[in-house]
């Protein structure tokens, strides 16, 4: 019955700790005045520098994964890969995007978008995929991003920079797409509420 209470407590202990750090997208340099006016932005993703977990490199994580995978279930890593690819463009992006325009409503950002004056590049700098063992232990997946906003024409030409850390779902879920969709989520609703708060500004 000790244990069982000793674990408890560890647990939440746990779990807190694992959710105090403060989530925020905060403007690094630059001002969002350029996109009063504007009714559609492009949207470009970037993951080319990512870390995950404790990997320095996506492709060392992505090594770990299929070879455990593989020895699992023999063939298995190449399925393994297949979905966490997938869960960028099926899952992840589109949530962003989602929960963006639900609050810029006027602004619409796509990937799809063509002939846009502003492309918003999303650099995927780390993510946690996070882990779900049980009620009492678990994890949220998170992320962190830079947002850049840069002429359509010529990329050379940055408009605005901001930095969001430690982004993560306010849900729990059992699997890594769950646990992560949810930061890309909380990725758009912060943003969106920078972007109509600079709409919004004299």
């Amino acid at each position: 019955m000790k244990n069982s209470i000793r674990t408890l407590i560890l647990s939440f202990i746990f779990i807190t700790s694992s959710n105090a750090f403060s989530q925020e997208i905060k403007l690094e340099s630059g001002d969002l005045s350029f996109l009063k006016g504007q009714t559609q932005v492009t949207v470009e993703y970037n993951y080319s520098e990512m870390a995950v977990a404790e990997y320095p490199k996506e492709a060392d994580y992505v090594t770990h994964k299929m070879d455990e995978a593989n020895k699992t279930t023999p063939g298995s890593g190449d399925k393994w890969f297949a979905n966490w690819k997938e869960d960028r463009t099926k899952l992840f992006q589109p949530e962003f995007e989602y929960e963006l325009n639900k609050r810029t409503k006027s602004l619409v950002a796509s990937s799809s978008a063509t002939n846009t004056t502003y492309t918003l590049i999303v650099k995927i700098t780390y993510t946690d995929p996070g882990y779900y063992k049980s009620e009492f232990v678990q994890k949220k997946g998170s992320i962190h991003a830079t947002f850049t906003f840069v002429d359509s024409k010529d990329h050379s030409k940055v408009l605005a920079v901001l930095k969001g850390t430690h982004l993560k779902s306010s849900d729990v879920a059992e699997d890594t797409s769950g646990l992560v969709v949810g930061a890309y989520a909380e990725a758009g609703i912060l943003l969106g509420d920078q972007i109509v708060a600079a709409r919004k500004a004299k």
